[in-house]
């Protein structure tokens, strides 16, 4: 019986340790597959802080030359137009991965942001063709001011700015999380971690209380008998080995208090007879 509660509390232990190493372990998956997701959404944000970058250098060096007459390096343009396709590529790359990532739900709309931003970049730089084209003074300064202070200042920038904000609130909304499970975690290794001292030492005074007490048993009854007292038994209702040894002790304590019988009738018997024949 001794052996299956010793069997039973290493068991417990290792079980309390395979908790401790599970919840390590899904804090190590946790933890480095929102990494990876707070960086996706990073580096997006960052692809759209470039495109803002670059859509605004290009929209500034063709204004100078339609507005100051400087003629504008077209291989510089058709460079920022690159810029502008590759970062609108990349944007879209990591919004699918996100998507995939996060699910539709969380990435809802940053799509279509991107479709917007695309559509205001290619009509501002269509304005600026048709503008560029125009002879008339008078339609070429309404048309420039519908450009800069309609499809710039205006629809360009509420778009990118749509864009970063729903973007920078998907970043904070991630770091939440990671710190909301961080704390969960944290609380959850504290309580198991408590828990398991708690039964632990529950456990070990159990198992020590189960083991002295037959012992003091035992004790008291070899004391017994050494004082003489021929008639201590030593209670049963422990444990099987502890029955067995208390059984044994209880046998051993009867054989002797009924060879101390004998021996005293004996005495008693041989006193008699020495007493008779004194008499004779």
């Amino acid at each position: 019986m001794y052996k299956k509660k010793i069997i039973l509390f290493a068991a417990f232990a290792f079980l309390i340790v395979i908790l401790a190493l599970s919840l390590t372990v899904w804090s190590t998956k946790f933890t480095a597959s929102n990494i990876a997701q707070v960086n996706m959404a990073n580096s997006l944000l960052t692809e759209h802080l470039k495109l803002s970058d670059h859509s605004y250098r290009l929209f500034k060096q063709i204004t100078d030359e339609i507005l100051l007459g400087k003629s504008a390096n077209q291989s510089i343009v058709r460079n920022k137009r690159a810029m502008i396709t590759e970062t609108l590529s990349r944007i879209r790359a990591l919004e699918i991965a996100q998507r995939e990532a996060l699910g539709p739900e969380k990435t809802k709309g940053s799509v279509e942001d991107t479709d917007n931003l695309e559509m205001a970049i290619n009509g501002i730089l269509k304005s600026f063709a048709e503008v560029l084209e125009m002879s008339d003074e008078q339609s070429r300064s309404q048309k420039i001011k519908f450009l800069l202070e309609e499809q710039i200042d205006n629809n360009f920038r509420d778009a990118i700015n749509l864009a970063l904000q729903r973007q920078s609130g998907l970043v904070d909304a991630l770091n939440a999380n990671i710190e909301n499970r961080h704390a969960l975690i944290y609380w959850s290794a504290l309580v198991l971690s408590l828990l398991a001292i708690f039964l632990t030492i529950l456990g070990s005074l159990a198992l020590i209380r189960n083991i002295t007490e037959p012992v003091d048993q035992l004790k008291k009854g070899a004391e017994a008998l050494s004082k003489g007292d021929l008639q201590y038994r030593v209670p049963l209702g422990f444990d099987a080995e502890f029955d067995a040894i208390a059984e044994s002790f209880n046998g051993m304590a009867h054989n002797l208090a009924e060879q101390k019988q004998l021996r005293d009738t004996l005495n008693q018997n041989l006193e008699y007879e020495v007493a008779k024949r004194t008499e004779e």
